[in-house]
């Protein structure tokens, strides 16, 4: 099953960093879900294939590296951002927490361009 360009997914563990990102993603015109990065993030992914996942998950943390894994297997072709520090897991790219708005719309853009969200 493909993805889909416009959704994203942002499974973060602080509930203030989820709201500080849905705003401006949501106000770009993708639809945005906000969740913890856990089995309820896994079954959204399955069920709606999102074209960016946006996470804090740490690599070196054997739950958060389960939890990489198996976003990767349930949908390869979503890509994926780690937020913050951390170094370790392949990723399409990272971004520093706090998330600067524009760095963060600059990435969205460059990753899910909008000629490919025909719907």
């Amino acid at each position: 099953m493909s993805t889909t360009p416009l959704r994203i997914l942002v499974a973060d563990r602080d509930p203030e960093t989820r709201a500080s990102l849905y705003g401006p993603l949501e106000g770009a015109g993708y639809r945005v879900a906000t969740l913890e990065p856990d089995a309820k993030a896994l079954e959204h992914v399955a069920r709606y294939r999102p074209g960016l996942v946006l996470s804090d998950a740490r690599p070196g943390d054997p739950e958060d590296a389960a939890f990489l894994a198996a976003l990767r297997r349930i949908s390869p072709g979503s890509r994926v951002v780690l937020l913050g520090a951390g170094t370790g897991a392949p990723s399409d790219g990272r971004l520093p927490k706090p998330v600067p708005t524009e760095a963060l719309l600059g990435l969205v853009r460059r990753m899910l361009p909008r000629e490919e969200a025909v719907a």
